[in-house]
């Protein structure tokens, strides 16, 4: 089962993400971060938890989802489409690792579907690989100033003290 955490106050307002597991075959469950929050056990017997906001959004939900299973964030911020990173207890840094300030903005519809098409295509490869390619990784297409495809590696920070966090 994959767990998709929204980044929307309602699970159906963007659903571009879970339609595009449940068209590629997952069996997938959403729940909002209001949601999730209530449901304390919404990791528990996920294979992935995707979150459908930047890293350090929520972060209690985040630091659960870390230790219960492979955690893969994809969003979207106005003209930016990011999938990734991904991480799991002892494989990468820990969501709080991977924090950066980040102020999301209305998604564009065209990366929102990009983004969605690109968390299919991930969870694909770590399933039929049994590894990802987004471990501490991440890959954002931008419609801004440069347009483009970029990537940016993720570091575990100095002296962190969460169990499992690693260097990708």
């Amino acid at each position: 089962m994959i767990a998709v955490v929204t980044g929307a106050d309602r699970p159906d307002e963007h659903p571009e993400l879970v339609d595009a597991l449940r068209a590629a075959g997952w069996t997938t469950q959403a729940w909002t971060p209001a949601e999730a929050e209530q449901d304390r056990g919404f990791p528990v017997g996920a294979q992935i938890v995707v979150f459908g906001a930047p890293p350090g959004t929520s972060p209690l939900l985040e630091s659960q989802a870390f230790q219960e299973a492979t955690v893969l964030y994809a969003y979207v911020d106005g003209a930016r489409g990011t999938v990734g990173p991904m991480t799991a207890a002892g494989s990468a840094p820990c969501p709080t690792c991977l924090t950066d300030a980040i102020d999301v903005a209305t998604p564009d519809p065209l990366l929102a579907r990009w983004v969605a098409a690109g968390v299919v295509l991930e969870i694909e490869t770590l399933h039929r690989r049994r590894a990802g390619t987004l471990f501490a990784t991440s890959l954002s297409w931008s419609l801004q100033d440069d347009p483009g495809v970029s990537s940016a590696r993720h570091h575990r920070r100095a002296h962190c003290r969460v169990p499992g966090c690693a260097e990708g």
